[in-house]
């Protein structure tokens, strides 16, 4: 008997093992517009390790994610996309604005609230892209543009998901480091598949339709040859 229960209790360790393995991010799925400030998903501990699944849409709208940053903290931020068919050349970059960061060149579209700087980074240079692939949710991913930066003032900071190249689709955002057993989305599992299903790419806008143009145009003859 005492065989079975130190078996049975072998197998639960091994089963916790890797379900803390599998979480070691803590899921969240945004599943609402945050792109504006003003509307941005609230982070909460930006020590405990969380991981964003959302999907970068409309073109050329920045996400937002707010962090209630305390001075001398260690902020640290990666960016992964799904290895999904359709998102081979999505690479959205990866910024943090906030106060008493340094001034910088923003992209078109980055709402940067008055007296804040900040620091942008991405990977379009990146050859071969890296890729790694989590084999408990037997999931892919490619690898993006990193943060990691200490904040230099207490107040209010934004991490920012925006592609300048106006492309769509699935991303992941992983904000940092310390595991913490449990939380986050209850049917993640089920939502981690749904989000694998398809690359969440909007439609590629199509140019003006001429088609009326290839009517027949009316032909108009000079007075002397109808005579």
């Amino acid at each position: 008997m005492l065989q079975k229960i130190i078996v049975v209790l072998a197998a639960l360790a091994i089963m916790l093992t890797l379900v803390r393995s599998a979480s070691a991010h803590t899921p969240i799925f945004v599943e609402r517009d945050i792109t504006t400030p003003e509307q941005a998903w609230p982070v909460g501990d930006y020590q405990i390790s969380w991981a964003f699944y959302a999907r970068l849409a409309p073109a050329n709208a920045p996400q937002y994610y707010a962090i209630e940053g305390r001075a001398g903290d260690r902020l640290t931020a990666n960016l992964e996309v799904p290895k999904i068919a359709g998102l081979e050349n999505l690479r959205p970059a990866l910024a943090v604005i906030g106060p008493g960061l340094p001034a910088f060149d923003a992209p078109r579209g980055l709402i940067v609230p008055e007296g804040y700087g900040g620091m942008l980074v991405n990977d379009s240079g990146a050859t071969p892209r890296a890729q790694f692939d989590e084999p408990f949710s037997q999931t892919s991913y490619y690898r993006g543009p990193q943060l990691d930066v200490q904040l230099p003032q207490t107040g209010r900071y934004y991490v920012v998901v925006q592609d300048e190249t106006g492309g769509t689709g699935k991303y992941t955002l992983a904000i940092g480091t310390r595991e913490v057993f449990g939380g986050g989305d209850p049917n993640w599992a089920q939502k981690l598949r749904a989000f694998f299903d398809d690359a969440g790419q909007d439609p590629t806008p199509q140019p003006a339709s001429t088609a009326a143009w290839s009517l027949p145009l009316p032909v108009f003859l000079p007075m002397w040859y109808k005579s």
